[in-house]
């Protein structure tokens, strides 16, 4: 039997496109870069309009909102605006033109004394529950100069003459270019183009460390972390969804004015001649881990034969040993746990004790013989006939 079963298809249709969400990229060398320094790119997400008109997408945002970046490695700022929005959809400037631009907004003004940065002891500059910028003259954002500043706030680059106020003359793409970080801090900023002091506004946090991190979001299948020092293997199964793990570097100068050094690290003897490793610090995950993750960490150098070695774990101020193994400068162990982690250079007296017991044994033996010889100058003697008597019974067999 032959049926025809019909499906609610339009074939004039087949080769429409309702919305074209194809992109242009450009990928460029590095140049005069260090080739092990990150480039880590802040951007701009969304588009002109309220929640209602911009659905399914969303209103402007700098993305990542909360940007991180170790102090020497290299932030590339750029974005793309359009001139091609719905005339109607709300926004600053002028109708159908999304433009943005960044500054510093200004310190609180209110008291917060006993509210305790979440970033101490970097230096916080402007606040995000202010809704005003910093004029240019007295503007830190990320500790860059006066030209650099200009050019983020006026999109110098993309400016020439015209409207500078809401930035409507300005082109739509803006390069900044990869700048490397000099300095630590926590800095606040906000575009002026898109804050109508309502619910709808697009601010941003930069946090610049002293310390290298290294980071990636991982899931059941598990992944690799590579950081300076070493790498983090994390096994397939270990996480049932997608978690951030995060691996910190810091030196003993990191951390030298903390409460680390002063209740943990200087009572234990811990300092540069002692320590085999930099301090890791494995960030705690939102999510349990059901299998231990593998750390493989370089030494700053081999053990002396007189020497040993131990992990550490601190936590909360406990100092715990953590069982691990080492091959020359390599050394690599496995735990579930978050916190830092230190390896210490230990003075091996075991073998120090055997070997000064042998040598004493050895001069024992010897300061004997020679005074039972000084006692005893027959057995010279006799020695010594035996030896002739020896050389003559050889010499008659050959």
């Amino acid at each position: 039997m032959r049926s025809i079963l019909k499906l609610a298809v339009n074939t004039a249709q087949y080769g429409r496109v309702f919305q074209d969400r194809s992109h242009v990229f450009s990928i460029k060398p590095r140049v005069n870069m260090e080739a092990d320094k990150k480039i880590l790119n802040l951007n701009v997400r969304g588009k002109r309009g309220n929640i209602v008109q911009v659905y399914p997408a969303v209103e402007y945002d700098f993305v990542p909102n909360t940007f991180e970046i170790s102090k020497n490695d290299y932030v590339h700022i750029q974005w793309t605006g359009s001139n091609k929005n719905p005339l109607n959809n709300d926004g600053q400037g002028l109708p159908g033109t999304d433009r943005s631009n960044i500054v510093l907004l200004t310190n609180k003004t209110f008291d917060t004394q006993s509210i305790n940065s979440f970033y101490a002891p970097l230096t916080t500059n402007g606040d995000l529950r202010v809704n005003y910028p910093f004029s240019l003259e007295k503007n830190g954002f990320m500790k860059l100069d006066d030209q650099d500043l200009i050019k983020l706030a006026f999109l110098r680059d993309n400016q020439i003459g015209g409207s500078l106020d809401e930035l409507d003359d300005a082109g739509t793409y803006f390069d900044f270019g990869a700048k490397k970080v000099t300095s630590s801090g926590v800095f606040h900023y906000m575009s002026t183009r898109n804050n109508n002091f309502s619910n709808r506004d697009q601010k941003g946090l930069v946090v610049t460390y002293d310390n290298e991190f290294f980071d990636d979001f991982i899931g059941w299948n598990g992944g690799v972390i590579d950081f300076r020092v070493g790498k983090m293997s994390i096994p397939e199964g270990t996480i049932n969804q997608l978690e951030h793990f995060r691996v910190d570097i810091k030196s003993l100068e990191n951390v030298n004015q903390t409460e680390l050094h002063a209740k943990v690290l200087m009572p234990n003897n811990f300092d540069k001649s002692t320590m085999a490793s930099d301090l890791i610090l494995i960030k705690k995950t939102k999510s349990v881990l059901q299998k231990p993750f593998k750390i493989n960490l370089k030494l700053k150098r081999a053990l002396d034969i007189m020497e040993s070695h131990d992990l550490y774990r601190i936590n909360n101020e406990l100092l715990t040993k953590v069982d691990s193994k080492i091959n020359d400068d390599n050394l690599e162990f496995e735990t579930n746990q978050s916190g830092i982690y230190v390896v210490k250079y230990e003075k091996n007296y075991a073998i120090l004790i055997a070997v000064l017991v042998t040598i004493g044994v050895l001069v024992i033996i010897i300061l004997a013989a020679s005074f039972l010889l000084y006692k005893n100058p027959s057995v010279i003697k006799n020695l010594r006939h035996r030896t002739n008597n020896l050389k003559r019974s050889m010499n008659n067999q050959l």
